[in-house]
């Protein structure tokens, strides 16, 4: 099994893909992601949400989806499709953005391959490392943004 270098992991198209993918989520959710992903209770491939195993995938982890949807789920009425459908719309609701799923089938690349735990959680870490910097360079005050009325969001 290759390990792809940092800086070698940043031609992959895989990676790029996953870490784009991974990138809708907020720091708290990408947490939340690193804390399932360590006890395994999620699925790394094929599936959003697996009806065998009742798992969901990272991105609906990272959104809450398991605990809000577990009486669906638990009833048998869940299924793959429908799961995507409300990662989306979800995403989208809670994150204010076009949310999107993010699929690799077909990306060529070795990153998310080999040890798919491993480099997921990896992403995530980057990410919030990437956000926390980020969020610490702004000031907590989104100063390109305006509200159109001539004043930064967040300044009185």
């Amino acid at each position: 099994m290759e390990t792809l270098l940092p800086n070698r992991r940043t031609a992959d198209g895989r990676y790029i893909a996953l870490k784009r993918g991974m990138n809708q989520l907020t720091t708290g959710q990408l947490r939340k992601v690193l804390d399932c992903s360590s006890r395994g209770e999620m699925v790394y491939d094929t599936f959003y949400y697996d009806s065998q195993t009742r798992l969901w995938c990272a991105l609906a982890v990272g959104l809450g989806l398991p605990e809000n949807f577990k009486v669906t789920c638990e009833c048998g009425r869940m299924t793959n499709e429908w799961a995507r459908d409300i990662i989306e719309f979800i995403g989208s609701s809670m994150n204010g953005i076009q949310f999107q799923i993010n699929p690799l089938k077909g990306t060529p690349g070795q990153f998310f391959r080999d040890n798919r735990p491993a480099d997921l959680e990896t992403v995530c870490r980057e990410l919030i490392v990437e956000k926390q910097n980020s969020d610490a360079g702004s000031s907590g005050v989104a100063s390109e943004r305006t509200d159109g009325l001539s004043r930064p969001l967040g300044a009185v």
